[in-house]
């Protein structure tokens, strides 16, 4: 079944330019009667092609995705403790030596053991400080490693 449009020929229904688009288009029918024919059948194979790939993209985009093992290094000057969580499953407290902290702010012990997971493979995706009262500050690091 072909659907064409009647073409208006009145010049005071349609402007000129109009009437040039019509006469184009039904030329263009004559050569192709296919052209604006979509039935029903058309739009639910196209519905059902344009479902397929995107099913198919987001299976292939969710398998590529990398797998890590997370860690977070904590550590709180003001205690001396230094805490290492490695995927939930191991769990490592280290207690700093008083004279390795140089005050209540003193990041660098847990500093120096981010960086030697970094040169382990790890990566460092974020990191946070939390204010203890006034008595200074809590460092959080939290690192990741791809699993292969």
């Amino acid at each position: 079944m072909i659907f064409i449009r009647k073409a208006a020929t009145d010049s005071s229904l349609c402007s000129e330019s109009h009437q040039k688009k019509q006469k184009l288009f039904l030329g263009l029918t004559k050569i192709n009667p296919t052209i604006n024919t979509l039935t029903p059948k058309h739009m639910n194979t196209f519905k059902t092609t344009l479902l397929a790939a995107l099913l198919l993209f987001t299976v292939n985009a969710a398998l590529a995705q990398d797998k890590y093992e997370y860690a977070v290094v904590a550590f709180n000057p003001w205690v001396k403790n230094l805490t290492i969580s490695i995927n939930g499953i191991e769990h490592k407290k280290i207690e700093v030596a008083k004279d390795e902290i140089k005050n209540h702010l003193d990041a660098n012990p847990a500093l120096k053991e981010v960086n030697k997971m970094i040169n382990e493979g790890w990566e460092l995706f974020n990191s946070d400080s939390n204010p203890i009262g006034d008595i200074g500050i809590s460092y959080v690091f939290f690192l990741r490693k791809k699993v292969s």
